[in-house]
């Protein structure tokens, strides 16, 4: 029976150290060792060995409740505040940052950025007068109270503002 090439080649590393030692490795296997180890070495200060990742949002609980800024038409359908132009608001400019949460939560509020997103559209799309075609909406502070229970989540709507505006449905086609 003979023996496989890499046990010949592992047996003669070690009946002969002083040979294995002179010969060199190939600049290809000291790069890819040195990216490695340098990925592995920075991967575990950060505490972050992707493929084999934990990441922190699925380590957490859920909060209890959670918010969403949301455009409330005059049928009670609730609708995403992108979907809507040409606001005409009461206070003029709402400041969508300035949020207080509906359920007394701080945790509650909507994500940073997403408001941040929500009002670079609502600034963009403010009209100094009313659009004959707007319909009234307001924008509210949707906290929805996450707990086991069968349905839908309980919810409470906060107001931010009370507007005149249209709906991208009714947008003239261009």
């Amino acid at each position: 029976m003979t023996r496989p090439r890499s046990a010949l080649i592992l047996s003669w590393m070690l009946s002969h150290p002083a040979a294995w030692a002179k010969r060199r490795l190939p600049l290809a296997a000291i790069v890819a060792w040195t990216v490695f180890l340098t990925y592995f070495t920075a991967a575990r200060g950060v505490q972050n060995l992707f493929p084999l990742s934990v990441f922190d949002m699925y380590r957490a609980h859920a909060p209890e409740v959670v918010g969403r800024l949301i455009v409330v038409d005059r049928g009670d359908r609730p609708s995403e505040l992108v979907e809507w132009h040409s606001f005409y608001c009461a206070p003029d400019r709402p400041v969508l940052r300035d949020l207080k949460a509906c359920s007394g939560d701080p945790e509650s509020r909507p994500i940073g950025y997403v408001i941040r997103d929500q009002q670079l559209h609502l600034d963009a799309h403010l009209s100094a007068e009313p659009d004959e075609d707007a319909e009234p909406i307001t924008i509210s502070m949707r906290s929805y109270r996450l707990v086991d229970r069968p349905g839908a989540p309980a919810f409470t709507d906060c107001v931010v503002a009370t507007c005149t505006a249209r709906h991208e449905r009714s947008r003239p086609r261009r």
